[in-house]
């Protein structure tokens, strides 16, 4: 399953994210900055990361991402 997460380098994002790496998931995070992300989960095959604030991105930017 391709899943997104917004807010992905906070405390419940993180956890969401290092689960479903876990499950084999494969996840698109949206953060403000990877260099919150843990090593382990910044380098993780399954995980693509996109940096940039939410509140910045246009409703055909996020939607490009979703797909």
């Amino acid at each position: 399953m391709n899943i997104v997460i917004v807010g992905a380098s906070g405390a419940t994002g993180l956890w969401l994210v290092e689960q479903l790496l876990d499950r084999g998931h494969s996840v698109k995070a949206i953060v403000r900055s990877a260099d919150r992300l843990p090593d382990t989960v910044r380098h993780h095959d399954n995980l693509s990361v996109i940096e940039a604030s939410v509140l910045d991105l246009s409703a055909a930017e996020l939607a490009q991402h979703v797909q």
